[in-house]
């Protein structure tokens, strides 16, 4: 990929910041939580959501069950003919609230605040899921 098109992948990301901030808060809003004990997570619900936006892309994507509640996602996209291949991996769980008393705002009501996304999940992990989607949106796009 030449120096150009790379400087045009990186506007279209500069462009749209404000969807990939409202996607990140999307997903922090999805109630993923994951105490330890089977059956919790309902990362089902985040792969539907994924899935359904990923298909606004035509990026066509699996859902994958365990259990019904703690569903995985694969969606591969061919981007090249070669070997090579990247993976794109995140998980979208959260830990549960404790003592939501000690928290100034809702978990999971993804605030901005203070140039920041308040929300369980916000760092841990749902940003870098919201990243990674963003870019295969852009991938799609693009090609």
């Amino acid at each position: 990929m030449s120096i150009s098109n790379y400087l045009n992948l990186f506007e279209q990301i500069d462009k749209n910041v404000d969807s990939l901030i409202e996607l990140h808060r999307s997903l922090i809003k999805i109630q993923s939580v994951n105490s330890g004990y089977m059956p919790t997570g309902n990362e089902t619900k985040v792969a539907e959501f994924i899935s359904k936006w990923l298909s606004d892309f035509d990026l066509s994507s699996d859902i994958l069950y365990r259990v019904p509640e703690r569903g995985n996602l694969i969606c591969e996209y061919p981007l090249t003919e070669g070997e090579r291949k990247l993976l794109l991996m995140s998980h979208s769980d959260v830990v549960p609230v404790e003592n939501e008393k000690k928290w100034s705002i809702d978990p999971f009501e993804a605030v901005v605040k203070d140039g920041k996304i308040w929300g369980r999940g916000s760092s841990d992990c749902k940003g870098l899921l919201a990243s990674q989607m963003f870019a295969m949106m852009i991938l799609a796009k693009n090609k």
